[in-house]
């Protein structure tokens, strides 16, 4: 079963609750400049004429894009929280036979938090804001995933027709090891694109470097910057999709810790749990000395050897412990103390 921070009862929810509001506070209140803004901050000053937006047909492919009014400078906006589900490359091509959809994504939680939640809402509406671009009707209504939660994804690669004269990038090797994907995006007539690009990143000693996609896992605080797009749905209609444009990892160790507690809580489980009906199988060993109540005695020598009659201070009753008895459970409880 797939590991959840939502769900996980080892996962510190409080803890990285209280991490994601400390960054978003910080990371509001240090906003300098209007190139990478978090969703309310971006409508507040949209509503108050600080900032001005327009959509846009621009790009490769030509989409409808939501860019800085008179200029060809996308919007950004970034959010902070939980990685409650990634599927990014090379794994989310494992098994791929269809490239023309693949997709890199990720699910972003902010486990309550209100900051969070004001940011969620400030995506509708960005949403809002384009669909008034169109005629009613012509914008799909926008599905949320779900209370507190922000699904972004990118598309790997673009169809040829829509490419235009744009040259295509090599697929960089940390992404497809084995050249799977460009085999596919070969025959299927498929570009990677500096559109399809998606950027990871982290701090190593206080200093931003690009990072592998596999560094991310589920529970990981992450920040997503995100660009906005309209992707043709059929029948002169639109649908809205928030593009991830990069992944930026800030803190692993809610992840960590939970994974370590999960092995230590499994180690340290009491031998009593062996008696219940959800315990592993019981090993059928072969053991040198097994456990016996008096020592072995051959059948011949019983027959021919009368024992004499035992001393007062020796013991009689047949459950006594001889000393090889005494020996075998020693051994015992070596191996089972």
């Amino acid at each position: 079963m797939a590991f959840s921070p939502t769900t996980d009862p080892l996962y510190d929810r409080a803890g990285a609750a209280e991490s994601i509001h400390t960054l978003m506070t910080t990371a509001i209140s240090e906003t300098s400049n209007t190139s990478l803004l978090h969703p309310q901050t971006f409508i507040q000053l949209l509503k108050a004429e600080k900032l001005r937006a327009e959509v846009k047909e621009i790009g490769t492919p030509c989409l409808p894009r939501l860019v800085a009014a008179g200029t060809n400078d996308e919007i950004l906006v970034t959010v902070i929280g939980v990685l409650d589900h990634c599927s990014l490359l090379p794994a989310a091509a494992a098994g791929l036979s269809k490239a023309r959809f693949l997709t890199q994504s990720v699910t972003i939680n902010g486990l309550g938090d209100p900051i969070f939640n004001k940011d969620v809402d400030a995506l509708f509406m960005i949403y809002q804001f384009m669909d008034r671009h169109f005629a009613s009707g012509r914008l799909a209504a926008w599905e949320r995933r779900g209370n507190g939660t922000v699904h972004v994804s990118s598309r790997v690669l673009t169809d040829s027709r829509y490419a235009g004269d744009s040259q295509a990038e090599e697929i960089p090797s940390a992404l497809d090891p084995r050249g799977v994907l460009q085999k596919l995006a070969d025959q299927s007539g498929l570009r990677y694109l500096e559109d399809n690009v998606v950027e990871y990143s982290e701090l190593y000693q206080d200093k931003l470097q690009p990072a592998l996609p596999v560094v991310f896992r589920p529970g990981d605080i992450v920040q997503a910057t995100i660009a906005f797009a309209l992707y043709p749905s059929g029948k002169g209609t639109y649908s809205f999709q928030p593009v991830l444009r990069l992944l930026h990892f800030l803190d692993g160790d809610f992840t960590d810790d939970a994974r370590l507690r999960a092995t230590t809580q499994k180690i340290q489980t009491p031998s009593s749990s062996a008696a219940s009906s959800s315990s592993p199988p019981v090993l059928k060993r072969r053991r040198m000395f097994p456990t016996q109540t008096s020592a072995p005695v051959p059948d011949s020598a019983a027959a021919s050897v009368t024992s004499p009659p035992s001393p007062p201070h020796v013991p009689t009753d047949p459950g006594s412990v001889t000393p090889m008895t005494a020996f075998s459970s020693q051994v015992q409880e070596m191996h089972l103390g």
